[in-house]
């Protein structure tokens, strides 16, 4: 039987168990556009999460989708490493500490930290 990686992946895991249990679904990847719709890990975990009404979060490193991909993700946010001052190289070398910088920003202006 041929299946998905990410579906072989979340069976093994026992992850839909553990989402099914938490209170937030962070995630994230290098690009989010309108592709990640077709099946890629944000999406079938962002899917996974909207099933047991579990909010989801993602964090990415270039950002090339509009709202309404975002709402079809089931995203409630995504948080970008890369901007108009930061080159998507500069993203990729220095992915750490931007993903530290941009979830702590994030979690203290939504007030979940």
């Amino acid at each position: 039987t041929i299946i998905s990686g990410i579906e072989l992946v979340m069976t093994a895991s026992g992850i839909k168990n553990k989402i099914a249990e938490a209170d937030l679904l962070i995630t994230g990847g290098g690009k989010i556009d309108r592709q990640t719709l077709d099946g890629k890990v944000v999406s079938k975990l962002a899917g996974l999460a909207h099933q047991y009404q579990i909010p989801a979060i993602a964090f990415c490193g270039v950002m090339d989708a509009d709202d309404r991909v975002v709402r079809e993700l089931n995203l409630q946010a995504v948080e970008c490493l890369s901007s108009s001052s930061i080159s998507i190289t500069e993203a990729m070398v220095n992915a750490k500490q931007l993903l530290t910088e941009r979830s702590s920003e994030y979690f203290k202006r939504t007030g979940m930290l």
